[in-house]
């Protein structure tokens, strides 16, 4: 009669780290896949609604992770959180980098967009054209107190609100395209030491819709060639939320709102924003297409 002789070998397996905070990227393109060239380490946030500034509850700050194993985002090296509750407008005198746009930067993380060799700020105003933009970014107390000298690059999104009235009719095309102009220049004209990068108005699932953002696009992109400011284009080589002409719903919330991302949405376009913010010799001289 035979026996069997069975024979387990355990082997221990290191548990992979997450990635760095402080990775230098060499690459020249981006891919949000994680341990692949051009990822930057960027965690969705538990609830995209909520503005992302200091935190006015200490008891319900959740810039520090509860689970270090489960959070791979960045800690904010470059202010003290404690002091940063006592004196916030103090803590926007140091910012290094400008998000800005209408409630389309509503869920960006500033202290994950962040870095210890740069400091973010997000200001969005829901609802606002580019006109009213500049009106209410002129208003904002958190702006005003920034040192303007001192912020090295600025990120806009603008147009979104136009595309509606402009598509239906009610508002000209080229009262869309002034008030973009306007922006771009005041920007410009505001923050002397910052390269002012644009970013492309995100297609929509409405045909006729989408036919105003391409136009939109293309007179940004036109802005920004003539008078060397970066354009960002998400859609053609990148294809952050398009892919073979059609846009990739799956970014974005559904139902009545087809114009915001949702968490996976917002989660991607952090990514690569805070890879072009940390790799700006990518932008540097390129129009179109980087």
């Amino acid at each position: 009669m035979y026996g069997w002789r069975v024979s387990i070998t355990f082997r221990l397996v290191k548990p992979e780290a997450p990635p760095s905070c402080d990775q230098s990227i060499l690459c020249e393109n981006f891919n949000d896949i994680p341990k692949e060239c051009g990822y930057v380490p960027y965690s969705s946030q538990s609830d995209g609604s909520v503005r992302n500034t200091v935190s006015r509850n200490p008891k319900r700050d959740h810039t520090v992770s509860r689970n270090p194993t489960r959070d791979h985002s960045c800690p904010d090296h470059s202010q003290n959180t404690v002091s940063a509750q006592k004196h916030p407008i103090d803590s926007y005198r140091n910012v290094q980098t400008v998000y800005i746009s209408s409630s389309m930067f509503r869920g960006l993380d500033e202290a994950k967009l962040s870095s210890k060799d740069q400091k973010a700020k997000v200001l969005y105003y829901p609802g606002a054209n580019s006109s009213q933009m500049i009106k209410r970014l002129m208003e904002d107390q958190e702006f005003k107190s920034m040192d303007k000298k001192k912020v090295k690059q600025v990120f806009l999104m603008t147009g979104t609100n136009y595309v509606d009235a402009v598509s239906n009719g009610t508002l000209p095309s080229h009262v869309a395209i002034q008030g973009i102009n306007e922006i771009c220049f005041k920007l410009w004209d505001i923050f002397i030491n910052a390269k002012l990068h644009v970013i492309n108005i995100l297609p929509r699932v409405d045909k006729r819709k989408n036919m105003t953002i391409n136009m939109l696009n293309n007179t940004i992109m036109e802005i920004c060639k003539r008078h060397g400011l970066s354009f960002i284009d998400t859609e053609h080589d990148v294809k952050l939320f398009s892919v073979n002409g059609f846009r990739r719903s799956s970014y974005f919330r559904r139902g009545l709102d087809d114009v915001h991302l949702n968490k996976d949405g917002i989660l991607r376009l952090g990514k690569h924003l805070k890879f072009l913010a940390h790799n700006p010799d990518i932008l540097s001289g390129k129009i179109a297409r980087y």
